[in-house]
């Protein structure tokens, strides 16, 4: 499966880090079944040089692109599926004028399902992020998401949608009492008792119960954006069937301008929800292979990003494969605390550019391995006797010391286009130059293939 259209493209392979481009070189491509990362601060070509060759080339793949900017739905949709029957973009605000085809996550849930309480609190999981606030806050407040989630679902007309949800929090105290009192006879009617357990503890909510108060400030909060009228009007269309992705090669872009990227990420977080669900919700493999490329991967999954972390080692059963893009590896250890590693251990190819900071340069030295490094040390003695007599002797000693086969400022120093790669497939550290697609370097075609 991983080796349609030839793989992976991770660039050209090369001897060095600086200089002249490589005259000719067999293209580096990764057939593995494991996850990728990629690391390059802001400015290092990642986008151009690396991610948009891979939508341009893997056209026998499903792909599900985050694109802050709209760069890469701008220049590859149509050359990806020129008819565009296999191509959904997702642009709220518009960007670059491109058309946005609608998504509304709560209308997609089945409420004939078993799991139907499960992929409510799977969307609720993606619009609270505990960071910031008390763990039991922010369940609370993914619980009471929840319920009303599954409420507008079972008695909304066309399925109900996130604003509905925004307008029940923001009701007064009065009316938000009635909301959850529609809440409990809706879960009668509909037999769904999990909706009454959910929302039965907010039935008197009053001002001086502040445990109460705190879950409904966070969820508040936490739903602001949705007072955004483009999200209003691209959350209030009709649901999307993502397990197309799962049989039929197509792309989804997923855009939002660089501006909204920290205020708007949790829209991202629905959606990829969503995605996840239906790539997921029939188990085994997919019939044709699924990218998740996820840009700007730390802002993305800030506080957690449960879709993914608790799916991402059965992805590979289900035929998908996650490629995350990381500006630095403070951004790794910021999200993911202590154990960073084992998300850097679940990828099978780990490719960086040029870094910046000594964080990653420090990390990514230790990952070259070691060699001998030889230190010859000479010294010479003169005795001068009393009288006359000089006496003089020489010594020459030589000692090894185990030094990075990289060093920190070698890594810092590479030049544009140039990375490291590190891959399950490989014993030593690999070196490899990304022309700007169009150029000529780009358009060679001899392969070297990291095999499964």
């Amino acid at each position: 499966m991983w080796d349609s259209n030839g793989g992976v493209y991770l660039g050209y392979a090369t001897d060095r880090t600086e200089g002249d481009p490589p005259a000719s070189a067999p293209v580096i491509q990764y057939v593995g079944d494991r996850h990728l990362m990629s690391i390059g601060p802001a400015g290092c070509g990642i986008t151009r040089r690396l991610l948009q060759p891979n939508v341009l080339a893997l056209k026998d793949w499903s792909l599900v692109v985050v694109d802050p900017g709209g760069e890469m739905a701008s220049r590859c949709a149509q050359q990806r599926d020129p008819e565009m029957t296999q191509t959904i973009i997702l642009n709220p605000f518009g960007v670059n004028g491109l058309p946005s085809h609608g998504c509304n996550p709560v209308a997609a849930l089945d409420p004939g399902s078993a799991e139907f309480a499960d992929d409510a609190l799977d969307l609720a999981e993606a619009l609270i992020r505990p960071d910031g606030v008390a763990a039991s806050i922010a369940a609370s407040a993914q619980d009471l998401l929840t319920a009303l989630v599954m409420h507008a679902r079972l008695t909304q007309a066309g399925g109900g949608d996130l604003p509905h949800v925004r307008r029940c929090l923001g009701q007064p105290a009065g009316g938000f009492r009635a909301v959850v009192a529609d809440m409990i006879a809706a879960a009668e009617t509909h037999d769904w008792p999990e909706l009454a357990l959910k929302a039965a503890r907010f039935a008197w909510i009053e001002a001086d119960n502040r445990e109460l108060n705190s879950i409904l400030s966070c969820a508040l909060t936490q739903t602001r954006w949705l007072d955004s009228r483009p999200m209003q009007a691209e959350l209030g269309t009709g649901p999307v069937d993502f397990a197309v992705l799962r049989e039929t090669p197509t792309t989804v872009f997923l855009v939002l301008p660089p501006r909204r990227l920290g205020t708007h990420a949790a829209w991202l977080r629905v959606v990829l929800a969503g995605i996840v669900q239906a790539l997921m919700r029939s188990g085994g493999a997919s019939t044709v292979p699924v990218l998740l490329m996820l840009d700007e991967y730390a802002t993305l999954a800030r506080g957690g990003l449960p879709c993914i972390d608790g799916a991402m080692a059965r992805f590979a059963d289900c035929g998908i494969k996650l490629w995350t893009v990381w500006r630095d590896l403070a951004q790794v250890r910021t999200l993911y605390g202590d154990g960073f590693e084992s998300f850097v251990g679940a990828c099978g190819v780990l490719q960086a550019f040029a870094p910046q900071d000594m964080v990653t340069a420090e990390y990514l030295s230790q990952r070259t391995g070691l060699t001998a490094y030889e230190l010859e040390a000479k010294s010479r003695t003169v005795a001068v006797a009393p009288g006359t007599s000089i006496s003089q002797s020489q010594a020459a000693t030589t000692s090894y010391h185990a030094v990075p086969r990289m060093l920190p400022q070698d890594l810092r120093n590479m030049q544009d286009g140039f990375s490291v790669i590190f891959s399950h497939k490989v014993r030593n550290t690999i070196r490899a130059y990304m022309p700007v697609p169009g150029t000529r370097a780009a358009r060679r075609r001899s392969f070297l293939r990291l095999h499964r």
